[in-house]
């Protein structure tokens, strides 16, 4: 007995989900004007309705998507700002910044100590092999207004003024690189 009244409920059930009508084109242009616009118009509104439930659902759902979002990248933003005030959090900042930039800062510092010390060298080679006045006497004119100074010009050697100017070069070749690439 159990088993037919489970069997009259569940045809029961499946009758009612196929019993509703639905009509071709050729039918609907059988029936009468009037019948005919009552149905477009109970479907074009019925459908209306679909439509706008629909929109307000994904509404309702872009604004939940939206808060939660906003929500969570509050707690983050709280947590990863409590977090770089510690010692630790400073200390894992360092290593972040350094696996992102340390490279670039490193060939920036290396290239341009390369070039100062390129440019000291070079200055100084290029500054004493030049042409110099060096003062040899110093003594008060006679009439006694002014100082008489004697000077003594030593020669520079030209072949050290060129290697100056070639190391300036070459280390300017060399510290392009280094910084640039």
């Amino acid at each position: 007995m159990k088993k037919f009244i489970i069997f009259i409920s569940i045809l029961f059930f499946s009758m009612s989900l196929f019993s509703q009508v639905t009509l071709t084109p050729e039918d609907l242009a059988k029936l009468d004007p009037a019948v005919r616009s009552q149905i477009q118009s109970l479907t074009a509104q019925k459908e209306i309705t679909n439509n706008i439930e629909n929109v307000s659902r994904w509404a309702g759902l872009g604004k939940e998507i939206g808060l939660t979002v906003k929500e969570s990248l509050e707690a983050v933003v709280d947590v990863s700002d409590k977090f770089s005030k510690t010692n630790v959090g400073k200390f894992t900042l360092t290593l972040v910044f350094y696996k992102i930039a340390g490279k670039d800062v490193l060939q920036l510092f290396i290239g341009l100590m390369w070039l100062i010390i390129i440019l000291v060298i070079s200055y100084k080679l290029y500054y004493n092999n030049c042409d110099r006045r060096v003062l040899v006497e110093k003594k008060w004119s006679p009439e006694g207004k002014e100082w008489e100074l004697s000077y003594n010009i030593i020669k520079g050697d030209d072949d050290f003024k060129v290697v100056a100017l070639f190391i300036l070069c070459i280390g300017i070749v060399c510290a392009i690189p280094i910084i640039f690439v």
